[in-house]
């Protein structure tokens, strides 16, 4: 059980630094509205897919993770200090996070549990796919 409430709160902690991530990137990236609204709207869903997080583990643990500001602080100060790399190199360095995340999700579903955490992933991972993407359609 431990297991996976850490696994839980783990998930939340990089939905909120994702949204902060994003959150910045789309501000920073304005003048390119493709890109910014790409951005904006990967920003809105790792916020909502955080919320599906939060929500599992009060109505599975009986208590609230803390921290969702802290996290998406932590999210746009990374952002903030990758402001002097290109596009590019963000992008490339977030995919390659993203993609991280993609398998790690792909490895949890491959055992054909269906629990509410496994549905919670299952309906995130068109997402995720599509974060990890974007340097590829940009790029190559």
């Amino acid at each position: 059980m431990n297991e996976l409430k850490n696994q839980v709160k783990e998930s939340f902690r990089m939905e909120m630094i994702g949204t902060g991530i994003y959150h910045v990137l789309s501000r920073q990236y304005k003048k390119s509205p493709g890109i910014s609204s790409s951005l904006k709207e990967f920003s809105q869903q790792e916020e909502m897919h955080g919320k599906l997080f939060k929500q599992y583990y009060k109505k599975t643990f009986g208590k609230s993770i803390k921290g969702e500001s802290f996290w998406q602080f932590a999210g746009r100060a990374v952002a903030i200090v990758m402001r002097p790399l290109s596009l590019e190199t963000k992008l490339k360095k977030i995919g390659a996070a993203e993609s991280q995340a993609v398998s790690r999700i792909e490895k949890a579903l491959a055992g054909g549990e269906d629990t509410g955490y496994h549905k919670i992933i299952r309906k995130i991972l068109p997402d995720e796919k599509a974060h990890a993407a974007l340097y590829g359609q940009l790029y190559t």
